[in-house]
């Protein structure tokens, strides 16, 4: 599969690990991160630019949030205004919807493409080209975005227009939001039943409770009692942003409120 020339937005744990795979790929690429210390580790690793950013064909974005990526795509004299008319930007922040639709419609109006393209799956699974995709955009745009994902996305499944993607990513971190809620209350009621934490997840593990945040988080949750925003509050701030996309889905509000308040807080079984 011939793959275009990439310029790489964002080094962190998962944007390192993306440019990674893309370098692998045999991809012409340009990579940028402000920290000096990401940038050296990532040359460290994968050798110096092959591309100038301002040729790449395709922008690919990854910072941590939607502030993040605001100062990205919107700022007077940021990165959005270097793109060139007929390239293309992929932006694997979890975003609001409505911030996907507005980025599209202002790079559109500049001649740009975009694709909102939330990743699933985690480190582990991009390490091992195994995310899935969740795509918004115009379908031009989300075909000419699948040979670059295709270096480290097993799947990549179409939703809709821009702002489609980011829909079925909050929907994602909804089911996981419930589930390690689930997950931290059987941990708290097994320990007051002077129960082995591990013990009881290696059982459930072969039933029906199983389940791939089990998987993943049953070493820790086995290891010391916490509060429940010590251990997830990574999530809180995507269930934020589901909370503010949910006015038409009074089950999705409810859900996300409520895990926000065991991550602030709240023990996990309270109502």
């Amino acid at each position: 599969m011939t793959r275009p020339s990439v310029a790489m937005f964002g080094l962190g744990a998962l944007g390192a690990v993306l440019a990674a795979r893309l370098h692998a790929a045999g991809c012409a690429l340009a990579a940028h991160d402000p920290r000096p210390a990401a940038l050296a580790a990532h040359r460290s690793a994968c050798g110096a630019d092959t591309v100038r950013a301002a040729e790449a064909q395709v922008h690919v974005s990854c910072v941590t949030d939607e502030s993040a990526a605001e100062q990205l795509y919107f700022a007077p004299g940021g990165w959005a205004e270097s793109l060139r008319p007929g390239c293309l930007a992929i932006d694997h922040t979890t975003t609001g919807p409505a911030f996907a639709r507005r980025a599209a419609a202002a790079l559109a109006a500049r001649g740009v493409g975009f694709v909102d393209a939330p990743l699933s799956g985690g480190v582990g699974g991009a390490r091992a080209g195994r995310l899935l995709a969740l795509l918004g955009g115009a379908a031009a745009d989300r075909e000419r975005a699948a040979p670059v994902l295709a270096a480290y996305c097993a799947r990549q499944v179409a939703f809709g227009p821009a702002g489609s993607g980011q829909a079925a990513k909050l929907a994602n971190q909804l089911c996981i939001a419930g589930t390690l809620a689930g997950l931290d209350a059987a941990a708290a009621f097994a320990r007051a039943n002077a129960l082995d934490v591990g013990q009881l997840f290696a059982a459930l593990a072969a039933g029906s409770a199983s389940s791939a945040q089990m998987e993943q988080h049953a070493p820790m949750l086995a290891a010391a009692d916490a509060a429940f925003g010590e251990r997830f509050g990574w999530i809180a701030k995507d269930l934020a942003l589901a909370l503010e996309s949910a006015a038409a889905a009074p089950p999705a509000a409810a859900l996300a409120g409520w895990v926000l308040a065991c991550a602030h807080g709240a023990p996990a079984g309270a109502a």
